[in-house]
Order: structure tokens, then C-alpha cells, then sequence
């Protein structure tokens, strides 16, 4: 397959080999991605698909490393020959990035709540379904508004600074998220908190 590396998303016709390079308008180009070929086979004796060493280098390490290498360098330069160790903050994507809401999925009361609120009910929705779809919504019967009223403050102080007509657009009136979200809660709440999470379903099917 043929490489254009100036190509841009959606061009037509246009092939490349994923496995050489990178295309300059992609996210793997911009963190310096390099695509190998082949890769050694693992030395490991345990085979199972369950073990966690299988590979050099992880998502996070490999981003910290390149923010690293890019401190190194910019000091290098800042110094006239000197080289530092200081990664650069907000260059790359941060994949050890901490959610306040992971202080509190992993506890045992959350993971309760979230099994309660993520059941099929007799009417074949759940009612983290209901909540979410209620949420922000003037049409939605006053009587639901008040039952939710605690969950939907939750929403409110965990979505941050997105607003609740973007949160309903995006979220509340867009099925497959809230669906995923409703595998995710009851994956939480089967299975704690786990790196990397272990689902109770497949999030999407192709």
C-alpha cells in the first residue's frame, strides 16, 4: 500500500501502510509514534492471555517518556548544552490522568449503588437509564425531577464545566453512550476498579 504522508481524514482513494508511519495530521504522529514490523517473541513461560507483562513498554510509559525526552531536549536548549529531566506539562495526553470520581467508584457503597441503578427493571430500561435521560430535561414530569433531583446534582457537580445542554446533546439524548454507561456501571459494581477494566459485556459489537 502506497504512504501519503500529507494526506488529510476523508481523502479519497488515498491508501497508506499504518504499520511504517504515521500520517502527519494523526494523533500518533504528533506524540512521535513509531510502528514496528515484527516485535520479539515474549520470553515469558506463562502464555495466558491473563498475564500483564506481555509487551516493552506501556500507553503511559510510553507517553511519559516522550514528554521526558522533549524536557531534556527543550532545557538542552535553554542552556546552551545542558540537559534536564523535567517532562513537559500539557504537551501530550497525560494516560495516568486521575478523575476525582475514581476516589469513590472503587468503594464498596458506590459499587452497591451502582449495581442498584444499573438492574433491568420490569420495564426494560434501568434506572441509571432514566436518570441520565431526565437530566436537564423541562419536559420530564416534575415527580421524576424531584426522585432524582440527588443524582442529578451529582451529574452536575461531576460533569465540571460542561454545560447541560452539551451534556444532553452528547449524553442524555445519544442512546449508545448511555448504554455503555450503563455496562460500565455494572462492570464497576461486578468488578471493582481495575486496570485495565474488566467488562461485564462488550461495551459495542461490529
Amino acid at each position: 500500500m502506497a504512504k501519503h504522508r500529507n494526506s488529510e481524514p476523508g481523502d479519497v482513494g488515498v491508501g497508506y501502510d499504518s504499520r511504517t508511519e504515521a500520517l502527519d495530521w494523526s494523533t500518533a504522529a504528533r506524540i512521535g509514534k513509531a510502528y514496528q514490523h515484527e516485535a520479539p517473541v515474549s520470553e515469558a513461560a506463562d502464555k495466558s492471555s491473563s498475564r500483564a507483562d506481555d509487551g516493552r513498554v506501556t500507553s503511559a510509559n510510553y507517553v511519559e517518556r516522550k514528554r521526558r525526552d522533549n524536557g531534556r531536549r527543550a532545557a538542552k536548549a535553554a542552556s546552551g548544552g545542558a540537559t534536564g529531566d523535567t517532562p513537559v506539562p500539557h504537551r501530550y495526553i497525560d494516560m495516568d490522568y486521575h478523575h476525582r470520581l475514581e476516589d469513590y467508584l472503587g468503594t464498596w457503597p458506590m459499587r452497591k449503588l451502582l449495581g442498584f441503578i444499573s438492574r433491568t427493571r420490569k420495564s426494560g430500561d434501568t434506572l441509571l437509564e432514566d436518570v441520565i435521560k431526565t437530566y436537564g430535561d423541562p419536559a420530564a414530569p416534575l415527580t421524576k425531577r424531584l426522585k432524582y433531583w440527588p443524582l442529578h446534582k451529582f451529574i452536575d457537580r461531576m460533569k465540571g464545566s460542561v454545560s447541560t445542554e452539551t451534556f444532553r446533546q452528547r449524553v442524555s439524548e445519544h442512546i449508545s453512550t448511555i448504554r455503555g454507561l450503563v455496562v460500565t456501571a455494572r462492570s464497576v459494581a461486578e468488578f471493582g476498579l481495575t486496570i485495565p477494566q474488566r467488562f461485564s459485556a462488550p461495551l459495542f459489537s461490529v
